[in-house]
């Protein structure tokens, strides 16, 4: 029950790779530091695909080239109990399962120790109560309301 409305803009100032991953994560970082209560940090990870004579490798955490010159770019981003989004550019007529299935693996493996990182980076954060937005709900008899 978070009585505040948040506005979270992420500026890049470079990218060789994921811009929306980076900011899923920073993002997260950055809700935390703020004081926002969150149960789980949330992190991002791009996947690529490069498929070649029926033969294909999926790639984890691409860079500009690869997103640029591979097959797919597979968004996953979650926290460490499971995904919370996806989103899937493919410049094939599609994929098969196996494919799908060793991308997400292979998404998990990469969300997982980015979250590892994260929660090591969290450790440091100091929230500083006393600058935090107060709220305090009161009623009003409606008796004392007069127009």
């Amino acid at each position: 029950n978070y009585p505040y409305v948040i506005r979270l803009v992420s500026e890049i100032l470079e990218s060789n790779g994921s811009s929306s991953m980076a900011t899923v994560c920073g993002g997260s970082l950055a809700l935390k530091a703020a004081g926002v209560p969150s149960l789980k940090l949330v992190a991002g990870v791009a996947m690529g695909l490069i498929f070649e004579d029926n033969k294909y490798a999926v790639l984890t955490d691409i860079m500009g080239l690869e997103d640029h010159d591979g097959d797919m770019d597979f968004k996953v981003a979650g926290s460490k109990d499971g995904i919370t989004a996806l989103q899937m550019d493919i410049k094939l007529g599609g994929i098969d399962q196996e494919i799908l299935k060793q991308a997400l693996y292979q998404a998990k493996e990469g969300r997982i120790h980015i979250l590892n990182i994260m929660e090591e980076a969290a450790k440091e954060i100091i929230v500083n109560e006393e600058v935090l937005p107060k709220l305090e709900l009161f009623s009003v008899d409606p008796s004392k309301i007069v127009d």
